[in-house]
């Protein structure tokens, strides 16, 4: 009898509620642990990812053709955006007021396309303004692999009224001829010409002392 009041006694003191029934049969499960109750994973909703096939070429060819595809909607979006953009430096082209002229010469120099190219030589040979055609000539640097158009303008401008033009043609011309490989044709009659300028009454002196000594340096001695 005293060891059975130990015993509750000890229970009740680590709060432990016991059913009687588990008491009295240890080995009974409790309701929630009835072999009924416990779910078991359907094989056929599950299956084993180990097994599944995997064909790694045709994952690879699917994610190469979804890049491209957004490569390609990337560079379709841009080339619109530079025709929008040299469009509108197109339209400041043909204003009325010097300063938007101007504007419309320096964008394209960031849009160099042989559109650009073309409008920025028609301006360089055509506009009234001094300032447009430097801005024209300073532009036509950025333009990759300029035509013979376009290098024949620039060799025409060095014979321009306003010393700012000739200065700004004869940067862009030599930037384009320092590129070009000493051996080459182009690199040649370029030279040659330049070397013409250098009697052209009109250029202004300090232009002409930089000719010569572009000149000079390209042919040391």
């Amino acid at each position: 009898m005293l060891r059975r009041r130990q015993l509750l006694l000890g229970l009740s003191l680590f709060g432990l509620a016991v059913a009687p029934s588990m008491l009295l049969d240890p080995d009974q499960k409790p309701p929630f642990l009835a072999e009924k109750a416990i779910l078991t994973p359907n094989a056929s909703s599950h299956p084993d990812l180990r097994n599944l096939p995997i064909d790694l070429q045709a994952l690879a060819a699917a994610v190469t053709s979804s890049l491209e595809q957004e490569n390609s909607d990337s560079s379709l979006g841009n080339e619109a955006i530079i025709r929008e953009q040299v469009a509108d430096a197109a339209t400041s082209l043909r204003d009325a007021r010097p300063e938007e002229r101007i504007i419309g010469a320096e964008q394209l120099a960031a849009y160099p396309t042989p559109e650009a190219e073309q409008l920025l030589v028609h301006a360089l040979k055509t506009d009234a303004e001094a300032d447009v055609r430097r801005t024209a000539a300073d532009s036509l640097r950025e333009i990759e692999k300029p035509d013979r158009t376009t290098l024949g303008a620039l060799l025409q401008a060095l014979e321009d009224e306003a010393e700012t033009v000739q200065q700004s043609a004869l940067d862009t011309l030599t930037y384009h001829i320092q590129r070009l490989d000493s051996d080459s044709k182009s690199y040649r009659k370029l030279m040659a010409s330049l070397k013409k300028k250098l009697k052209t009454k009109t250029l202004a002196a300090d232009v002409r002392d930089d000719l010569k000594a572009f000149l000079d340096d390209q042919n040391p001695g």
